[in-house]
């Protein structure tokens, strides 16, 4: 906030269900979000919903049973992303 720099909170990609290491849940996931959600909206801080976002597609982009993605995945999060970040410079 002192540097007025525009913040924009990317929420936590889901958990896939199998055996992770170090164990993870995306039961776990969704309240770590839910909680860092209601502190961005305090705050008045811009939300890229990367976990609602990739959710549909999740067994097309994500490595199974493991939190990251695949080549296309991570074309498509960066798809997001970089989007994100052009609709919030366009509104400086």
């Amino acid at each position: 906030k002192k540097t007025k720099a525009k913040l924009i909170w990317c929420a936590t990609t889901p958990v896939p269900d199998g055996k992770l290491n170090p164990p993870r849940t995306d039961r776990d996931v969704q309240a770590y979000n839910a909680v860092a959600r209601k502190i961005m909206v305090e705050n008045k801080i811009t939300i890229n919903d990367l976990y609602a976002y990739t959710r549909p597609k999740l067994a097309e982009v994500q490595r199974p049973a493991n939190v990251h993605f695949t080549e296309e995945g991570s074309r498509f999060l960066a798809k997001k992303v970089a989007k994100s970040i052009e609709e919030a410079l366009a509104k400086r």
